[in-house]
């Protein structure tokens, strides 16, 4: 039983015509014959009663057509995946702060430039320090992380300052301020996100001492700006993180705190990595779209 045998035979069950059959694989009439009687003979059945020349499907045929299928589609699924095997893999994590648009772009940008059949895997959410550590570990090829790691395994290059920006709801008390000031947050609500990280605690250090501040802490981004297009409250976040669509929901002020804290991207690889290329490529093809980006400061 062949792969040739098992095509011949559901291709003669769709046409239900030998001769069309033949045609249809650019082959004799003879040896669609030939196929189907071989495959008859493995199976010890008959797959076609023929009456003249009408042709119609037995019982064992309905039930080996099933099989038949089946084992085409595991062949189909086998060679996709030694093909995968075969291709270069680059996996890529992007830590929180980054919208969805702009992740899209790069990743479009870069095929476009890339010359190569590429198979692309991109991670998201997770920490800085956790997007490290899979580097390290090979788990992934290529981090863009906001607080920088050092290890001697590990190279890093610095693509951009990303502002921290103030952002509020459009129906906030504050959405008609121009400056914020600490004084402006006297008994408001903050939504904070990743609280533990270098960032975050030093945002914290620059809001202390202001009265009556309450904080709500959320798991993720989205849901943080949920809770300010909501007008719940106020948040600080990297100026990437806000999506094209939530721009006319949220208005960012200023805050001259904010401008003394410093917010890197970085791109974080292995020396020994074997995608050194897509790698370099791709880090090239970032720090190209984010010239033309308000808000970030190009090294």
């Amino acid at each position: 039983m062949d792969i040739d045998q098992l095509k011949t035979f559901l291709l003669v069950k769709r046409v239900m015509n030998y001769s069309r059959a033949a045609e249809l694989l650019n082959v004799t009439q003879p040896t669609v014959t030939a196929r189907i009687q071989n495959l008859e003979k493995e199976l010890d059945c008959r797959l076609f009663h023929k009456v003249g020349r009408a042709i119609t499907l037995t019982k064992e045929g309905e039930i080996f057509s099933r099989y038949a299928e089946k084992i085409l589609d595991y062949m189909h699924e086998a060679k996709e995946s030694i093909s995968l095997l075969k291709k270069p893999h680059l996996k890529i994590g992007f830590a929180p702060g980054f919208s969805k648009q702009l992740v899209m772009d790069v990743v479009h940008l870069f095929e476009s430039k890339s010359k190569h059949d590429l198979m692309l895997t991109i991670i998201e959410g997770q920490d800085s320090a956790d997007l490290t550590n899979k580097v390290l570990n090979k788990d992934i090829n290529l981090a863009f992380v906001r607080t920088l790691f050092t290890h001697p395994e590990l190279s890093a290059r610095h693509i951009c300052d990303d502002k921290l920006v103030f952002i509020i709801g459009t129906g906030h008390r504050l959405a008609n301020k121009q400056k914020i000031t600490t004084e402006d947050l006297i008994g408001e609500t903050m939504i904070c996100f990743l609280r533990h990280t270098p960032i975050w605690r030093k945002v914290d250090e620059k809001l202390v001492g202001i009265e009556k501040l309450k904080r709500i802490e959320v798991g993720t981004l989205e849901m943080l700006k949920s809770m300010v297009i909501a007008n719940w409250g106020f948040s600080i976040i990297p100026s990437l993180s806000i999506e094209t669509h939530e721009k006319s929901k949220i208005h960012t002020k200023e805050f001259e705190i904010l401008d003394k804290i410093t917010n890197k991207v970085i791109a974080l690889f292995r020396n020994d990595s074997p995608n050194i290329e897509y790698i370099q490529l791709f880090i090239q093809t970032f720090k190209n779209l984010m010239e033309n980006v308000n808000d970030v400061v190009i090294s």
